[in-house]
């Protein structure tokens, strides 16, 4: 976890809360695409990241 590079042995790095991800696609889109069998499969696709605030339940 945590950015690429960061060398420094000293950092800990520690989840602060859950998170939940969700992935939507179009049907054109997958009918074009490679398909997706594992969640790393999708570092071979064309992804738009979007952080929305934590859901009330979270809080």
């Amino acid at each position: 976890m945590g950015p690429p590079g960061v060398g420094d042995s000293s950092l800990v790095v520690r989840p602060l809360r859950p998170y939940q991800m969700v992935a939507c696609a179009t049907p054109q889109y997958l009918s074009r695409s490679a398909p997706l069998e594992h969640p790393e499969d999708l570092q071979q696709h064309q992804c738009l990241l979007i952080r929305l605030p934590a859901p009330e339940w979270l809080e």
